[in-house]
């Protein structure tokens, strides 16, 4: 913690100071002031002391001053005529002093809140005013309106200062106002403002503030200090519901930003110049740290954000001799773990020591020395053989109670100058010089975990101590609609809960607990996350906590509610927690607030790291912004259909796995995807109205079906738009503008067959493409394939298209010859072994089967699968039931896929199949056998079924050439090509036929 008192020379050299800038008197007069005075006496003796402060100031002239002894000053006051509304406890409007005797723990001037036409703000200061030594709390402001907008007499509950007034040695604590609740402008030394509440500003705006603490502050932009000038300052634990959870619009030199919270963008600071600075342990949804900041000689590290966690620049903030992660572009940044003693101070293994710039230091450090040439990065330097003092150390942990192997963070502080820092965890782990680290516990039991600090002075060091309990089994609570004794902590279903909420709150004390949930419709409870203006949720899941339903989402339902005014969603899940086996329907974000964090997510809003699973998110809404479904987290084995949003009418920025997203609706871009990734999923029948990708937009998608989506809107992009798409099938995507499949997406090994365009480019406009099949595809004359035109114009490279593109390298044009019921490539098809295997990215191929099987990759999405043993085939059957890319039994997989998978023979002996419903009869394929390979002798047998049982029976056989009865043998060189008559046995019957061959 920073200093604020730290010598009485201080003190004594700004009194005179600022003493020097007041106009003198001649007869300079010093008033009297006590909580046991009477307002009609003279006031310029303690005897004779006055009773309420202004009435001692109403008889000042320049000069003068006021000295106020032990109270609680809660009478008088005045309005300030330069402002015109609100009373002052205390109104200075000449250049005087007010001074306590005995400092701001014994001398308190009381406001009075509400906002509102009965508040009272503590004080106002003219310019060249100085007040030293006093708690100021409780003030207030009037409320805004017409007639206070330009004097901004709103303001400031605790203090409004014009320019060159001065507060020092003073705790401004507990106000509120429109603008800022603590104090607007003036100079500000030694003081501390702490929780303060405004509509805009929280702690401080305007004015310059030296050596201050600005503390617990809260409002929605800069919630520690707007639009200001600080030095030296400590800015911690302010909380923003927007924007600049510690600063914003601010310049910061030499300052500790530490623990501050923004629900919106920059943690730490934002829209801020932050110079010889250090920024750690601050969150936010985006730029935990900083966001759009110019940082310079400063470390941003160890803050967390939903994305960026320590900076987020857009179009403006830059970095130049700083230490962050990841490394950003600018002059000398570093990258390295700045390695912290405590909050502030470096070890002397730091990278940063010495690596900052002489251009950027002004003034002190931190703790009030010279900075070295050249100096080190962050706000404190390292001067070894100085490094003494008094050291406090605290210890704390983001949980105490625990179930075995959940990973907790422990986070160590400390005050005093140090030089290094252990942790002992209580079960034989130490480490040194972490200040932030995470442990896992693996055994239950109680660990006193000790944080211990040390320097020159303390070799032993001083520790904190906190104590962690470790449970084996995770604790389960009960939630039931229907139980009648509902009683916390709902440890059985005879007590369970009633509603969910109030279950996952107890579960919030043991990190890994479970809450089991019974069937019924959840549809009560309104809950939010920070802030009164953030979109409520039904539940709040957090502290890796996992809510199951017992009976999946067929039975168990999270029904939000409410209108894009007042909406609620269903879910809001942080990064270490779980939600499992629910609907999740008609949530509703509101329409105005912050576009990520309150708009977004109408079925879930999910931190990073957030898991949703076995789950259907229907019919939920996020209708001016992203994610109608869900925005954020992991999601599995899950059906997300029928959402609507702006963008992303399914998922926004999520990962998304064995999933199912269909009819999902974008009224600007994705209709069922956007910025997430997604693999292994249907994407089927989604849609986008305003510009591009009707199922997918600025999207990686792997081994996807992406199929009858489409986009209406101006661009294109039926299927997807922006983004890549690695080994997916794109078919009967249509788009009324261009690209039907694809719309600027890099394309790689996929198939894309059968998509539309009302004009150019029916398969892929704008796009890159390895590896692919794009054919069979329809949109204006000449350009049915791909697009040509200008900026529209698509490159292909090994890919098989036609005709042949005028961009591009390596390509064929023959048909693909792909299977009619899976559109896999058939034997003899040209796009076996065409590809580049530089170009392939997955292995195996879409079906899961191997991809690259003949050294060469193959064009499209799934690779030809032959044989791997002596014999190919190479024909279909004769009775023209069936061939090897066929899928007898319906279920869209080759019949050789299906063996390879299902019989029980090995990798060794496997050989192609015939299978299909059969009569008596005989019935002639045509292999092809490697003409390396040695003498084999093939055997013909059969099964009715292919399971991990299959019985395997040899069955008489014909063949052309000679034949021993039993089993036919080939001689090497001779007979390459083979013919094999296969008589079914008698009646009706399933059968699958192999060819086994084996080594004489």
């Amino acid at each position: 913690m920073i200093a604020l008192y730290r010598t009485a020379v201080f003190a004594f050299l700004l009194l005179t100071l600022v003493t020097l800038a007041i106009p003198s008197s001649l007869s300079a007069v010093t008033y009297y002031v006590s909580v046991d005075g009477n307002d009609s006496a003279d006031g310029t003796s303690w005897e004779t002391a006055k009773q309420s402060i202004q009435a001692a100031v109403n008889l000042t002239v320049d000069g003068d001053t006021v000295i106020v002894t032990n109270g609680v000053y809660s009478t008088g006051g005045a309005v300030a005529a330069a402002l015109g509304y609100t009373t002052n406890r205390v109104s200075v409007t000449k250049a005087i002093t007010v001074q306590s005797v005995n400092g701001p723990e014994v001398t308190t001037i009381m406001g009075q809140g509400p906002i509102g036409s009965n508040a009272v703000r503590c004080v106002y200061l003219a310019d060249n005013a100085l007040l030293s030594g006093f708690t100021l709390t409780n003030g207030a402001a009037v409320e805004i309106n017409f007639d206070n907008i330009a004097s901004k007499d709103h303001s400031g509950g605790g203090a409004w200062l014009q320019p060159t007034a001065v507060i020092t040695n003073c705790v401004i604590t507990g106000n509120q106002g429109w603008e800022v609740g603590g104090v607007l402008g003036g100079i500000i030394f030694d003081t501390i403002i702490s929780s303060n509440t405004g509509t805009v500003a929280g702690g401080a705006r305007y004015g310059t503030l030296t050596r201050c603490l600005l503390t617990d502050n809260s409002g929605d932009y800069g919630a520690g200090a707007l639009n200001a000038t600080l030095e030296n300052c400590q800015v911690t634990r302010n909380r923003s519901t927007l924007e600049g959870g510690g600063i914003k619009n601010s310049t910061a030199r030499n300052c500790l930003i530490n623990s501050n919270t923004a629900k919106s963008r920059g943690g730490g600071a934002s829209d801020s110049t932050l110079e010889n600075c250090t920024v750690v342990q601050n969150h936010a949804e985006r730029g935990g740290g900083t966001a759009s900041s110019t940082v310079r000689n400063s470390i941003v590290y160890f803050n967390t954000a939903v994305s960026n966690p320590n900076y987020f620049n857009i179009t403006v903030g830059t970095f130049e001799y700083s230490c962050t992660s990841p490394l950003p572009s600018g002059t000398g940044n570093i990258s390295a773990n700045p390695i912290l003693a405590n909050t502030s101070q470096l070890t002397a293994e730091s990278p940063c020591i010495g690596a900052a710039s002489s251009l950027y230091t002004s003034g002190v450090d931190y703790n009030g020395e010279a900075w070295n040439n050249p100096p080190s990065i962050g706000c404190d330097e390292v001067h070894p053989g100085s490094i003494t003092g008094p050291l406090t150390a605290d210890a704390s942990a983001s949980a105490t109670n625990a179930v075995v192997n959940i990973s907790i963070n422990f986070f160590g502080e400390g005050t005093g100058r140090a030089t290094a820092n252990s942790w002992d965890f209580d079960d034989g782990t130490t480490v040194t010089n972490v200040l932030y680290p995470s442990h896992t516990f693996t055994a239950p039991g109680s660990y006193d975990v000790t944080f211990t600090v040390y320097n020159e002075e303390h070799p032993a060091g001083v520790s904190a101590v906190v104590t962690v309990n470790i449970s084996s089994n995770p604790t389960i609570h009960y939630v039931d609609i229907n139980s009648t004794n509902p009683v916390s902590p709902y440890l059985t279903w005879e007590t369970a809960a009633t509603s969910i909420q109030p279950a996952i709150d107890v579960a919030d004390d043991t990190p890994g607990s479970l809450v089991l949930v019974n069937d019924g419709v959840y549809d009560t409870g309104s809950y939010t996350v920070v802030g009164a203006t953030a979109t409520a949720n039904r539940i709040v899941i957090r502290n890796s906590t996992t809510v199951k339903s017992v009976n999946g989402p067929e039975s168990t339902i999270i029904m939000g509610g409410g209108t894009t005014s007042s909406g609620i969603r269903c879910a809001w899940v942080d990064t270490t927690s779980t939600l499992s086996g629910f609907t999740l329907t008609n949530g509703v974000t509101t329409s105005s607030g912050d576009y990520v964090s309150v708009r977004s997510g109408g079925g879930a809003w999910c931190e990073v790291g957030a898991v949703i699973t076995n789950c259907v998110i229907t019919g939920n809404r996020a209708v001016t912004s992203r994610g109608g479904g869900v925005f954020g987290g992991r999601i599995y084995s899950s059906i997300i259909t029928n959402n609507t949003a702006a963008q992303g009418g399914g998922i926004e920025s999520a990962n998304c796995y064995d999933s199912t997203i269909v009819g999902n609706v974008a009224n600007q871009q994705g209709g069922g995807a956007a910025s997430s990734v997604v693999e292994r999923s249907l994407i089927q029948s989604n849609s986008c109205t305003g510009t591009a990708g009707g199922a997918v937009y600025n999207t990686t998608a792997r081994n996807c079906l992406i199929k009858e989506n489409t986009c209406t809107g101006t661009v294109g992009g039926g299927g997807a738009s922006g983004g890549s798409l690695i080994q997916c099938f794109l078919i009967g995507n249509h788009a009324t503008g261009k690209g039907g499949a694809t719309y600027g997406t890099t394309v790689r090994s996929s198939t894309i067959v059968f998509n539309s365009a009302g004009s150019r480019g029916g398969g892929v406009s704008r796009s890159t493409v390895y590896n692919s099949i794009v054919y069979h595809n329809t949109g204006s004359s000449g350009y049915a394939n791909y697009d040509t035109v200008g900026v529209e114009a698509s490159t292909l490279h090994f890919s098989c298209t036609t005709p042949t593109p005028p961009v591009g390298t390596n390509n064929i044009t023959a048909n693909p010859l792909l299977a009619a019921d899976n559109l896999q490539l058939t034997a003899g098809s040209p796009c076996i072994d065409q590809g580049n295997n530089a170009y392939n990215l997955l292995d195996p191929d879409h079906l899961g089967a191997p991809r690259i099987v003949n050294g060469v990759v193959d064009i499209g999405a799934t690779e030809f699968q032959f044989n791997g043993g002596y014999w190919t085939w190479i024909s279909a059957v004769s009775n023209g039931l069936t061939n090897m890319n066929d899928s007898a039994s319906g279920d869209g997989h080759p019949n050789l896929l299906k063996y390879f998978t299902g019989g029980s023979a090995t990798a060794a002996d496997e050989l192609p199949i015939l299978s299909g419903f059969l009569t008596n009869g005989v019935y002639r394929a045509t292999f092809n056998r490697n003409p390396d390979s040695v003498n084999v002798t093939l055997v013909v047998e059969s099964a009715t079924e292919l399971n991990d049982e299959t019985v395997w029976q040899p069955i008489a056989t014909h063949q052309k050439g000679a034949w021993d009865g039993t089993a036919l043998v080939i001689e090497t060189a001779t007979n390459l090509l083979q013919r094999v008559e296969v008589e079914s046995p008698a009646g009706s019957d399933f059968r699958t036929f192999r060819l086994r061959a084996t080594s004489p």
